[in-house]
């Protein structure tokens, strides 16, 4: 009757999901059995704790690909069908920005522009999944795009959702990448990629990065902070 009480189920569950899941699961159980319920609880938060700084520590950093025959960008590791671009790198940063992971961006995105055959020469920085950015963030996207300057490497940013615009144009950032290098779309980034490197020519006209209310908001920021200074 007792092993009716004996959920196996939940285990087997958390194996399919994720091997970590099922670690903290079973450390949890034998610390409870062994020692105590108390200790249990205690063991399972710490362990909780130190996965998530972990995970968010070290986020995936990305490297996209075009799917044949659309305008979809995806994961070589998820798709090896999908085609790279000579000379062009699309990366995605599937997080966050803040102080914890910068470096670890930072490293990830240096070692794949090192790494690269033949040399980058267009690196396309995909934001779709960077909800928000905080200060150091925004001083690793300053510092990367200077190196990539002095390393004659042009930076493109594309779909960069509006948290991290206003931080970009708070903090002047978007001034050192450069306005006219961010895309609504990381196809349209590749693109002008294309043009730039003299394999394209415009199908229309250039696209407008900044439309005129971000410009005014912008404006308005800058505006704001003189007569703070001012004051």
């Amino acid at each position: 009757a007792a092993m009716k009480l004996v959920d196996t189920e939940s285990p087997r569950r958390m194996w399919r999901f994720h091997w970590i899941d099922f670690i903290q699961l079973m450390v949890a159980f034998l610390v409870t059995v062994f020692f105590d319920a108390v200790y249990g609880i205690i063991v399972s938060l710490g362990l909780s704790l130190c996965v998530i700084i972990y995970r968010t520590a070290r986020p995936p950093v990305l490297l996209l690909g075009k799917l044949q025959g659309t305008s979809e960008y995806c994961c070589t590791s998820t798709w090896p069908e999908a085609v790279m671009f000579e000379n062009i790198l699309i990366v995605r940063v599937d997080c966050r920005m803040y102080f914890a992971n910068v470096n670890w961006i930072r490293e990830k995105l240096t070692k794949l522009c090192t790494n690269a055959f033949p040399a980058v020469k267009v690196m396309i920085l995909e934001c779709s999944g960077v909800n928000a950015i905080d200060a150091t963030g925004a001083h690793m996207i300053e510092t990367f795009a200077q190196n990539c300057q002095r390393k004659k490497i042009k930076l493109f940013w594309s779909m960069v959702k509006q948290p991290v615009r206003d931080v970009l144009l708070r903090t002047h950032v978007n001034e050192v990448i450069g306005e006219t290098n961010f895309f609504l779309s990381t196809h349209e980034a590749v693109e002008h990629a294309l043009v730039l490197l003299d394999r394209k020519v415009f199908s229309r006209e250039p696209h407008e990065p900044f439309p005129a209310c971000r410009l005014q908001r912008k404006e308005n920021w800058l505006q704001s902070e003189s007569e703070f200074e001012n004051n």
